[in-house]
């Protein structure tokens, strides 16, 4: 994914304890409506249609691996990457992807970030596409790092 971008009310949800990491299920959303950095809630994007495809992880859109890691009072949030697959047909064209904790639930389904890919993305049946959190060369990636 290109460009990272951070929710607003995430910062404020984390300052009050609501995020716990590494053991909060946090799930992607793939949208072809572009986020704002004031969206809190999932209820405020519209997901595309999820039909016709596939993907690497157990559970449908559940990041896998995700960790809160710290060392020396740096803190990082890691997930696996991820492929999508088309599989039965074409997937509905979709640009942005949003994380969001499927645990929490005041309020429901809260956005921690977004990442906008710079055009949109169109998977007709076979295509793939690798959802790569970070610039590593393993098969996980930093999602942020609070410093």
């Amino acid at each position: 994914m290109v460009a990272y971008n951070k929710i607003q009310d995430f910062t404020e949800q984390l300052g009050l304890g609501k995020h716990v990491f590494g053991t909060d299920v946090l799930e992607v959303c793939l949208t072809d409506t572009a986020p704002v950095a004031t969206n809190t809630i999932l209820g405020n994007l519209v997901p595309i249609a999820y039909t016709n495809y596939s993907d690497t992880l157990t559970a449908d859109r559940v990041l896998e691996g995700d960790a809160w890691v710290e060392v020396t009072g740096t803190s990082t949030l890691d997930a696996d990457d991820f492929t999508i697959t088309a599989v039965t047909g074409a997937l509905p064209q979709w640009q942005y992807l949003a994380l969001f904790n499927q645990t929490q639930s005041s309020p429901v389904d809260p956005l921690i970030c977004w990442w906008d890919n710079g055009s949109a993305i169109n998977l007709a049946l076979g295509e793939s596409i690798v959802i790569d959190f970070g610039a590593d060369a393993g098969t996980d990636g930093d999602i942020f790092t609070l410093v």
